[in-house]
This record gives structure tokens, sequence and C-alpha cells, in this order.
């Protein structure tokens, strides 16, 4: 019986532009107001947007977003925690990988 090899790793040596184009993404902006910041079309946010997403193996934006910060490839905001919404709208801040409410 043979083992199933393991998934493929996914490279995370994103370009600078690609990082340019997900910091809009962090920053909550459209792929319209990303490109007119960068002065790309929204063609090619999307495209530097799809190439991240494989070289992360995110599924979407938000997946996208956390992959960054968890890998450290942009460090996040001096000052802020990430938190994690709760079912009712209540929230939970992580400190130090532990959940506190």
């Amino acid at each position: 019986m043979t083992t199933p090899a393991p998934p493929a790793a996914h490279t995370t040596e994103l370009t600078a532009r690609e990082i340019q184009v997900l910091t809009g993404c962090i920053h909550g902006r459209s792929n319209g107001e990303i490109g007119r910041h960068l002065y790309l079309s929204e063609d090619t946010v999307k495209t530097h947007l799809r190439r991240a997403y494989r070289k992360l193996g995110a599924r979407d934006r938000a997946q996208a977003v956390a992959l960054v910060y968890e890998r450290g490839l942009i460090p996040m905001p001096v000052g802020s925690r990430p938190r994690i919404l709760q079912p009712g709208g209540a929230s939970l801040q992580l400190m130090s990988g532990k959940a506190t409410s």
C-alpha cells in the first residue's frame, strides 16, 4: 500500500507589487481603489491578487490577509491585536496566542 503524497508546499515569495496590493486589502480598499492608489488597472490588481492567493494557498481575500500576518510577510500594525468574532457579535482578543474575553 502506498501513502499519499503530501500536499504541495505553497511558496510565500510574494513580489513587491503583490505585497502592495495585499496591503491595500488590509486597509479595506476595493480592487478599484487599490488600482487608483498604485496606478494600475483593476484587472492588473485582480491578477496580482490571484497570483498572491495561489502562492499563499489562500481561497479568498480574507484568508490571504490572515496568512500574510500569520507568516510575518507583512508586519501587524503596532498596538493592534487580532480579534475573533463570536456568534452574536461578541469578540475575543488574542493575546500571546491565547484568547481572552
